[in-house]
């Protein structure tokens, strides 16, 4: 499946029944397989066929694998909202004639919001939720994780000093024009001096909010 730079798949792992003979997969999700895999997958036979024992024990894993991989997919689809594009399956044909959803993926944008640091931290928290929301993540879904949160990072990193060079022009400003706000030279020290220790806290909150963001970041790493 190509997808674009900004984005890139979460992928159920593609392992096929132990039965699986070698043949052709079949990717995509054209018009005929959204017809045909609409219907409720099941292992009972088709009326008025008989299968054997071991037909009907394909069937049966192969409808297993089909709800787990459907549901995987979908819990990415549902929580990504607006930056997860729909789930795109790989399919094997049963001995009934039914195809079944062996592997899948999920294309996530993981791109920055343009010009918007607290979009970007909204998006980051969102894809990250998306790539932990199947019941069991896989190590693809994790290091997707991973990088949502390195992007929140970064996004928080900008927002910081973009506040802080607001913070600085309106003291500059406020420097050359002293009798602007009506306060006193006393007063307006001793408020430079609590935004001048406010910053100083904000940067030490964020520094250990940073680290901690890291040490979650490793761990995904590490469990990938």
């Amino acid at each position: 499946m190509n997808v674009s730079p900004s984005s890139i798949p979460i992928a159920h792992p593609h392992t096929q029944p132990a039965h699986a003979k070698e043949k052709p997969s079949e990717f995509g999700y054209s018009k005929r397989d959204a017809a045909e895999t609409k219907e409720v997958q099941h292992d009972k036979p088709s009326a008025g066929k008989r299968y054997s024992d071991e037909e009907t024990k394909i069937i049966n894993e192969l409808a297993a694998r089909d709800r787990e991989v459907r549901a995987h997919e979908q819990a990415h689809a549902a929580v990504g909202g607006i930056y997860a594009g729909a789930p795109r399956y790989t399919f094997e044909q049963g001995p009934n004639g039914k195809k079944y959803a062996v592997g899948g993926e999920v294309s996530i944008s993981t791109s920055p919001v343009a010009g918007d640091a607290e979009a970007t931290i909204r998006k980051a928290e969102q894809v990250k939720r998306a790539a932990l929301a199947p019941a069991q993540p896989s190590a693809q879904d994790r290091a997707v994780a991973a990088q949502a949160t390195q992007m929140k990072i970064e996004a928080q990193v900008e927002l910081r000093e973009q506040k802080a060079a607001e913070l600085a022009e309106q003291l500059k400003q406020s420097e050359s024009d002293p009798d602007a706000d009506g306060m006193s030279e006393p007063d307006r020290s001793a408020e430079n001096g609590y935004s001048t220790k406010q910053s100083i806290a904000n940067q030490l909150i964020t520094s250990e909010f940073i680290a901690q963001e890291y040490a979650e970041k490793s761990s995904f790493q590490a469990m990938a």
